[in-house]
């Protein structure tokens, strides 16, 4: 007998104030949060190997700000900030070892200009973000018990780039 249901909750905030900190620009404020939960039963091991059980449960909340506007006639700017925290929970009703959460932190900064020439027919853009991900998991090894579980840190750096041309004929 096979068993699988999911539960998906997906909530967002938008707030947005124009003439923040000036006249010529706008800050745009998002919160949001996503929650999942997942079960799956196949008690007579009828797909894979063995017997299953499971309930993961993933959350994760954010907030995101961008402030825009026009810094000079022909130049649009957009700067980008956000923190978004993540879990994960993960639960085998079978199995004798301990099921740990995972967590992950990551901070997103981030610009994009664009230069707008020839009375808008020719804009030319580019960007550049970075992010920096924390993540702290915890060593799902069979043998460890709940009392003695070792977590595992990661931290990561990711820098990416893009240059880009739009025309209007």
């Amino acid at each position: 007998m096979l068993f699988r249901s999911n539960l998906n909750n997906i909530s967002r905030l938008t707030l947005k104030w124009n003439h923040f900190p000036h006249k010529m620009f706008a800050l745009e404020a998002t919160f949001y949060n996503t929650y999942e939960i997942n079960k799956f039963k196949d008690k007579l091991g009828e797909i894979g190997v063995g017997f299953q059980d499971n309930r993961n449960e993933t959350n994760s909340f954010g907030t995101r700000l961008n402030l825009q506007g026009t810094v000079f006639k022909y130049i649009d700017t957009s700067i980008i900030l956000e923190q978004r925290n993540e879990r994960f929970k993960p639960e085998d009703k079978l199995s004798t070892a301990g099921s740990n959460s995972s967590y992950r932190r990551t901070l997103i900064a981030g610009t994009e200009e664009s230069l707008n020439l020839l009375s808008g027919a020719l804009k030319i853009t580019g960007v550049i973000k970075s992010e920096m991900i924390n993540d702290k998991s915890a060593d799902n090894f069979p043998f460890f018990t709940a009392e003695n579980v070792q977590f595992k840190r990661e931290y990561t750096e990711l820098t990416t780039w893009q240059v880009g041309r739009s025309e209007e004929h």
